[in-house]
């Protein structure tokens, strides 16, 4: 079976080998095992970097996927060479391990993703773009939020979430200004290859990434995304 995948996570296992958790277009994530990885005589490593999208040839097993060979890998330009965008993609691999099921593929979210990796070295704002991917995902996922531009309240979800400038508060309660409830929509309805150019501040590219981090939380039931506390800590 051929198929491409993103790395998002490595594993060792035993002596000598790996389980990688890695996202795909048809099987969504999947966990693939490679044994004797650390003791082949083709280095095969490379291949399993982390965040790189790479050519797999797997063969199913009862629980997972083995590895054949792969034929190539390639990995975001500037991943390795700033800190901040070795963080987005952590903190990106903790949201799809966390909120993905196993060989369940959702629409969309593979090709999303891979846009993102693809484009990340080229966007002025690194948090700012992975909050435009973080909304989309959570769209995607099934809780898209309702916004309102006109009167700077967001809606998030069915519990009746609302974050209001006005003050009108019901269920959770954080409190958002016009300007972000705004380009929160800008990023929901704009392509990746836009939003690469949206050039913020730092301190409100962090701003509206906490507010979808927020929201992300409460939709998936999630108390704490340790790569994101990382971040924040950065």
């Amino acid at each position: 079976m051929k198929t491409e995948a993103i790395i998002l996570r490595n594993i060792r296992w035993q002596d000598s080998s790996i389980i990688t958790h890695a996202l795909t277009d048809d099987y969504g994530r999947i966990s693939i095992m490679t044994k004797g990885a650390f003791k082949r005589k083709e280095n095969v490593m490379p291949y399993f970097d982390l965040f790189s999208i790479t050519n797999f040839d797997l063969y199913k097993g009862t629980n997972m996927f083995y590895f054949n060979f792969a034929d190539s890998a390639k990995v975001s330009e500037d991943l390795y060479k700033e800190p901040i965008s070795f963080r987005v993609c952590s903190i990106l691999s903790e949201i799809v391990i966390k909120t993905m099921i196993d060989n369940y593929s959702v629409p969309n979210i593979y090709p999303l993703t891979k846009k993102f990796l693809e484009l990340l070295s080229k966007s002025k704002n690194k948090v700012l773009f992975f909050a435009g991917w973080l909304i989309k995902y959570i769209s995607f996922m099934g809780y898209r939020p309702i916004i309102s531009e006109n009167n700077g309240e967001l809606v998030m979800c069915e519990d009746g979430i609302v974050y209001a400038e006005s003050g009108q508060i019901l269920g959770h309660n954080r409190r958002v200004s016009f300007e972000e409830s705004s380009l929160i929509k800008k990023l929901l309805f704009s392509e990746m290859s836009e939003i690469i150019k949206f050039d913020v501040s730092s301190e409100m590219g962090m701003k509206i990434l906490d507010l979808i981090i927020f929201y992300f939380k409460l939709s998936f039931s999630i108390n704490r995304l340790n790569s994101y506390e990382e971040l924040k800590n950065f």
